[in-house]
């Protein structure tokens, strides 16, 4: 297999959620394979366990084709076919939560007539305070759901609850929140797509 190593640099000084796991991929005949390196490293070589599975998704979401993972420890398991179509989708949610932490929540607001609403700098300083702030919401989101889905699933019903409570906020924030309610329900239809793929496939999964 002609081998094309990755490393994640840093990787040990990065939390969990955001490590990435050290690879290399290769062509075996027209298959590309990412081989995980197990051995350097102090998780249990499984993606039943969220420390591996993170690892993988954040490794997996920089290469594109990928056609198997290997985990390769003193016994290497191989995962395709079905398994790696509920990896990309994985990864695809846990991309979609990454591009909606960095949208502005005071660009692009109108009083509902198409006119500008002006943002003051205390208005800028309370929405950077603010915990619906995407820069604040969707990366504690997308922690949660590479490292143990349950607990994203708690944590993002608890979200839609909280951010549904404030929902009638006006001017900037009523603004902000209507978005974040709409991108919050995109976020449930993408997960609900994802454990409907999970149950049609016979995946064992707790939610």
């Amino acid at each position: 297999m002609a081998k094309d190593p990755k490393k994640a640099s840093g990787q040990q000084a990065l939390p969990p959620g955001k490590r990435a796991c050290e690879y290399e991929v290769g062509y075996e005949a027209r298959e590309l394979k990412m081989v995980a390196k197990c051995k350097e490293c102090g998780g249990r070589s499984t993606l039943k366990e969220g420390y591996c599975l993170s690892g993988i998704i954040n490794s997996f979401s920089k290469e594109s084709g990928v056609d198997t993972i290997i985990l390769s420890h003193f016994i290497e398991t191989q995962y395709n076919n079905k398994a790696i179509e509920l990896i990309r989708m994985m990864t695809s949610l846990a991309g979609e939560l990454t591009q909606l932490a960095n949208r502005d929540p005071t660009q692009g607001m109108d009083d509902g007539m198409g006119n500008p609403i002006p943002v003051s700098p205390e208005q800028r300083r309370a929405c950077e305070q603010c915990r619906f702030n995407p820069a604040f919401l969707y990366p504690s989101l997308r922690d949660a759901f590479v490292m143990d889905i349950e607990e994203f699933y708690r944590r993002l019903n608890d979200v839609v609850m909280d951010v549904g409570n404030s929902a009638g906020s006006v001017g900037i924030c009523g603004n902000c929140i209507s978005t974040t309610l709409g991108d919050l329900n995109y976020i449930y239809d993408k997960f609900e797509e994802l454990v409907r793929y999970i149950v049609r496939q016979g995946y064992q999964i707790v939610l």
